[in-house]
């Protein structure tokens, strides 16, 4: 093998090519990124209230209210009701949106991580379809680190997990709890949070697909090699005996 060529994609890996196992890793990838995006673009991660008081948010605005909140970001919303002098202050609303506010900043920014890892996933998987290495795997270390081609979909699972984590910390808010009083109690989770766990679970089951792949693919590599330094072996001999 040349020193950045990486094994051939013909190679089989159990009953299937290793083309088809970098195939269904693009589709994996494709899956977990149109989920990610689903979990920022939802309009529905909270809900408070109850009949004319009732309003639900996404992860940085207002999205339905029967009031004049509806598609005011919980910055202006926070600056509305936290103003003392104002008559609109609020204190338990204004900690509430204050709290969304900041939950969902630190949320979208470990999403954003996320997703840059994803890409960068997507870049070594497709290097390795030309029969490339990407960055710091060669074809003499390949079957010694293969374990690192999986820092890139472990990391931003765990952007991901540090994300909703900080926001469901943040904001106290939970699944199935009352939350029909404007001024009192907890919120309601709703499609955003449970799209966010649902995508760790997608994380779990592709990335020990991906792995398995990887374990397997460093036999790949070793019998290249191997194969490598027999031909060597055999070149070198001759030359010996001169």
């Amino acid at each position: 093998m040349e020193p950045n060529k990486a094994p051939s994609i013909s190679k089989k890996i159990l009953c299937m090519k290793y083309r088809y196992w970098l195939y269904m890793t693009l589709f994996f990838q494709y899956i977990l990124i149109v989920f990610l995006f689903g979990c920022v673009g939802t309009r529905r991660w909270v809900r408070k209230g109850n009949n004319n008081t009732e309003w639900e948010g996404g992860l940085l605005s207002i999205t339905g209210s029967s009031s004049y909140w509806k598609d005011m970001s919980y910055k202006d919303a926070k600056d509305h009701l936290c103003d003392k002098k104002s008559d609109n202050y609020n204190k338990d609303l204004c900690n509430v949106f204050d709290k969304l506010y900041s939950a969902g900043a630190a949320y979208l920014f470990f999403e954003i991580l996320a997703l840059l890892l994803i890409f960068v996933w997507i870049f070594q998987v497709s290097y390795a379809l030309m029969e490339k290495q990407l960055l710091f795997m060669s074809s003499e270390t390949g079957a010694k680190r293969w374990w690192l081609g999986l820092l890139w979909p472990g990391i931003s699972l765990l952007c991901h997990i540090i994300g909703i984590a900080i926001w469901a910390g943040v904001t106290k808010s939970e699944f199935e709890v009352n939350c029909l009083a404007i001024n009192s109690g907890r919120l309601c989770s709703t499609n955003g949070p449970s799209l966010s766990i649902l995508t760790i679970f997608l994380y779990l089951i592709f990335g020990c697909v991906y792995a398995f792949m990887m374990y397997f693919r460093e036999g790949i590599f070793k019998k290249a090699n191997d194969g490598n330094k027999e031909e060597q072996d055999v070149e070198e001999a001759p030359a010996q005996r001169v």
